[in-house]
């Protein structure tokens, strides 16, 4: 079997056509894996003061301890304008109750 020029066009254009929907129906699948577990936004905040050996994962765990830790850490360090991760005893936070 031989194809014309426009039958390859063709053939071309519509493998090309599928590959580029199913890209789409599947991309930012696995960015948005997380996204299963609705946590939602906090509902309220309040203060706590550092500990010596405290640890932004370890006030995020007591903060919202039916949450995800990684979550509640990344919504510490907005509340509070955190570049990074150090924290120092005696400094106030914002944490989401």
């Amino acid at each position: 079997m031989r194809l014309t020029r426009r039958g390859r066009v063709v053939l071309v254009a519509a493998v090309a056509a599928l590959l580029v929907v199913a890209f789409w129906l599947t991309a930012g699948r696995g960015a948005r894996a997380g996204d299963d577990v609705r946590q939602g936004p906090p509902t309220g905040v309040r203060t706590v003061v550092v500990d010596g050996d405290d640890t932004l994962w370890a006030i995020a765990a007591r903060a919202r301890p039916n949450r995800d830790p990684r979550v509640t850490v990344h919504l510490i360090r907005e509340l509070n304008g955190l570049s990074g991760s150090i924290i120092r005893p005696g400094q106030r936070l914002i944490v989401p109750r």
